[in-house]
């Protein structure tokens, strides 16, 4: 009775605090407001109004997508409207800059280092003794 009774009160406790740091609650996403730091950064940047960085949030763009539909319309010379729409339609960023004319940007060009397998250092004692006795030997016939 006293176990049923500890795990009920340590699961409310876990519900209260993961409730006040916001884990539990997914529905109260903060929403975006005029004077947000990315928006007025991108509002800056892309020297487009706020209120249009937060109509690209509303409709559904990532964070992580707003500065590639900006840097889009800002050199296809188009409004937001069109870059949004594509993209909503499910169109890739490389089809949606083909579609305006502009040049898909370099792709990253990964480098493989490719390195001599480490061999264990097995070395016979008799030569490990002369590697480490050389100097001697040098200067033992040079009297």
């Amino acid at each position: 009775m006293k176990t049923t009774t500890r795990w009920v009160a340590f699961l409310g406790a876990l519900a209260i605090v993961f409730g006040s740091l916001g884990i539990l609650a997914a529905d109260d996403a903060p929403v975006p407001q005029a004077g947000d730091a990315l928006t007025a950064d991108l509002a800056a940047r892309f020297r487009v109004p706020e209120h249009s960085v937060i109509w690209v949030r509303d409709q559904g763009i990532s964070d992580r997508d707003l500065p590639v539909v900006l840097e889009v319309a800002s050199e296809a010379q188009v409004p937001l409207r069109a870059v949004v729409g594509l993209r909503l339609q499910g169109w890739s960023w490389r089809d949606i800059r083909a579609h305006f004319g502009l040049v898909p940007p370099p792709s990253p060009v990964h480098v493989m280092v490719v390195a001599p397998p480490v061999l264990p250092l097995v070395v016979p004692p008799p030569l490990l003794l002369r590697i480490l006795l050389f100097p001697f030997f040098i200067f033992r016939h040079w009297r």
